[in-house]
């Protein structure tokens, strides 16, 4: 009798299962791949934002230029006068902000830059435009310097950047170009 409880025994002791400790182990196992995807995910929402934002500030930038450069061709081909498009950017000096949309100039006090509104209804839906009661808050900031104090003032240096925080830091995108009197 005694030999066949241990061929019992044997058998029935290799087919229990798990033991508590290895189910434990097994379960930190998977806690850990769990925990380790989930932050993967995360960290690439956060760097598709990242993107996209850059991307937006970048085209915001890039439209700042053109803003200027459409005021200077209105202010020449309308009176033929240089000098009328350096007193129609004025407030660029020290920095400003352009409506895109009736291209209004308007000065702008802050370093950061002046907040931008996103208008999604209303006559003119989809653009970031620096007045308030036009749209809801964006996290852009506008800054447009125009500086015309060199090269006989035939010419005008346009530095459009656009600001806004993210992930605890301010980001920042600039977009420059030299603008010339055509006339000449």
């Amino acid at each position: 009798m005694k030999k066949y409880y241990s061929k019992f025994k044997k058998k029935f002791a290799s087919s229990f299962g798990f033991t508590l400790i290895e189910t434990l182990v097994a379960l930190a196992i998977f806690s850990a791949s769990v925990v380790a995807l989930i932050s993967v995910t995360a960290s690439g929402v956060a760097n598709t934002n990242f993107a996209k934002n850059k991307i937006t500030a970048s085209y915001l930038a890039q439209e700042g230029v053109e803003l200027v450069r459409n005021i200077r061709d209105n202010a020449i081909l309308g009176s033929n006068d240089w000098t009328e498009f350096l007193s129609d950017i004025g407030p660029c000096g020290g920095g400003c902000t352009i409506d895109p949309v009736d291209l209004g100039v308007s000065g702008c006090a802050n370093a950061g830059g002046c907040q931008l509104f996103y208008t999604s209804s209303g006559n003119d839906p989809g653009f970031y435009r620096p007045t308030i009661s036009l749209g809801e808050e964006s996290i852009f900031y506008s800054l447009i310097v125009v500086d015309n104090n060199f090269s006989s003032g035939a010419e005008a240096k346009v530095i459009s950047t656009i600001f806004w925080n993210q992930g605890g830091a301010q980001r920042r995108v600039s977009a420059s170009e030299n603008l010339f009197n055509w006339t000449q």
